[in-house]
């Protein structure tokens, strides 16, 4: 919904309409730029919304920012009767402020909306649903729904007739889940890891990654001025086991914060498939601590993971059977020499048996070095192999600005087809509208990123992107690569699959 609000309800206060709820990243800049500082008291006007329910329940118009903004994450996750229990109880109660109108979002089922008394029945398993929760469909069958309704109606200590239908209080207790300072834990947005400050015997939560702003007001609300005040702890369904346990053992509590910060922020741009591929590089190579993982992080994308496979012989009926490297006729299987062929692969590159399975590193870091050589045995040769390849691509381009009879400019239903010559004078914006388009998490891999196969492609394409060149005075489209090996013609062709489309 959209809320418009403002520091105060001076007349000359600058307003601002947003749409809430608001994440918290940019729910700073906004309280930035209109002065709002970060408090526990009343900190902002409403002066309006498009929600009308909400704005006739909200009493305080001037209020706390992050109560309001809290309160409409409850609402976001109601359905349709949700929220006309909530209005309705809202009226009912009379509820005189945020922390009521939230601790409201957490009582929903202490109460029964009845707007339409035609099908008693029906209205009376509503009423039995809402009140215990959960039933089975045999269950809700053999519910007396008009017996329901009328022990409802004569024991119910609240009977209050508002907008949205009659209200009746049920046999569960309304109870307080927020005090008033410390939000209780609510999980708005799928999130990577939940944190847990604890001082004076209250609790805040923190829901990772964050940005510093979060961390501030969690402390503010705790009313300590440091997190090494606050006990700690932290639960993760994203994280790998082993990374939480180096991250544990840290001394420094800032550390431990900052750290799982910086991690939940680099798995949630990977995304789930690729969090548990590394979580399995992790299992292969088994880092010993935070830099190896960083490290490992950086270049995960350079293994190739072979699972099950623990001998040459395996390596080797694999590469030409199975790897779509190789045309392989069945009849010819026993003029193959499988150990011999996996073997001499294993010789000329950076690969190791493990118990999981042989693992291959096509990339030239030595940040690795240690680990893989301690680990695993193997060592990181050919540093300097790391090298560039461009795909040339013709370039077609139209406009719908046409030239009229009269020699203006003026919009087209038809499109006209430029040249390349023509477009090489436009290079420089068709650059900038390219760096312009370029998406969030990119940086690392360009559109690499979306490769989803874990094979030998992906191994050696550390990175690549789209540009344009000229080429002879005519404007060619470009698909630069960082490999850090030779492409097969296998490889190669698959790529060019990828560009294309």
């Amino acid at each position: 919904m959209y809320i418009t609000f403002k520091k105060s309800n001076n007349i000359d206060e600058k307003s601002i309409e947003a749409w809430f709820p608001v994440a918290e990243e940019k729910f700073s800049k906004i309280c930035e730029e209109l002065g709002i500082i970060v408090s526990t008291n009343a900190n902002c006007y409403i002066v309006d919304s498009n929600d009308s329910d909400l704005i006739g329940v909200i009493k305080e118009r001037y209020c706390n920012i992050d109560e309001l903004n809290f309160l409409v994450k409850r609402l976001d996750s109601f359905d349709a009767k949700e929220k006309n229990t909530f209005f309705a109880s809202a009226v009912a109660t009379d509820a005189q402020s945020l922390k009521d109108l939230i601790n409201l979002t957490y009582n929903t089922h202490c109460y029964s909306v009845i707007s339409d008394f035609s099908n008693l029945n029906a209205v009376g398993r509503d009423v039995y649903l809402n009140e215990v929760g959960a039933a089975t469909t045999k269950e809700l069958e053999a519910i007396d729904g008009r017996a329901v309704v009328d022990e409802l109606m004569k024991f119910s200590p609240m009977k209050v007739v508002t907008p949205y239908g009659v209200l009746y209080q049920n046999r569960n207790q309304p109870e307080q889940v927020y005090d008033g300072r410390h939000f209780p834990c609510y999980y708005w947005q799928s999130e990577i890891a939940t944190l847990c400050f604890e001082a004076h015997g209250d609790q805040e939560f923190i829901y990772m990654p964050c940005p510093s702003s979060s961390i501030e007001k969690a402390l503010i609300r705790l009313e300590v001025k440091d997190i090494e005040e606050c006990k700690l702890s932290f639960e993760s369904d994203m994280l790998p086991n082993r990374l939480i346990e180096f991250i544990s053992n840290d001394e420094s509590m800032a550390a431990k914060v900052n750290r799982l910060n910086d991690f939940s922020k680099r798995f949630k741009e990977m995304g789930g498939h690729e969090s548990q591929y590394f979580e399995k590089l992790m299992a292969y190579i088994r880092p010993r601590n935070l830099y190896e993982i960083n490290a490992l992080l950086d270049h995960m994308h350079e293994f190739q993971l072979f699972d099950g496979i623990r001998s040459a012989e395996e390596y080797g009926r694999f590469m030409i059977c199975d790897s779509g490297h190789f045309e392989y006729d069945e009849n010819l299987e026993d003029y193959i020499d499988f150990k011999r062929y996996g073997e001499q692969r294993m010789n000329n590159e950076c690969g190791a048996m493990t118990h999981n399975g042989y693992i291959t590193f096509y990339g030239s870091s030595m940040k690795l070095q240690d680990v893989l050589l301690e680990n695993l045995g193997m060592t990181i040769q050919n540093t300097d192999r790391v090298h560039q390849m461009k795909l040339y691509m013709p370039l077609i381009a139209v406009t719908y600005d046409v030239e009229n009879d009269y020699g203006y400019m003026e919009k087209s239903y038809d499109s006209e087809e430029i040249s390349s010559h023509e477009l090489a004078k436009y290079e420089e914006e068709i650059l900038k509208a390219i760096e312009k388009r370029r998406l969030p998490g990119e940086e690392q891999r360009g559109m690499m990123k979306y490769y989803s196969e874990r094979d030998s492609l992906n191994a050696k394409v550390s990175k690549y992107e789209f540009t344009v060149e000229e080429v002879g005075g005519e404007l060619m489209g470009v698909a630069v690569f960082t490999l850090n090996d030779d492409l097969t013609e296998k490889e190669l062709d698959l790529i060019k699959s990828e560009v294309t489309g």
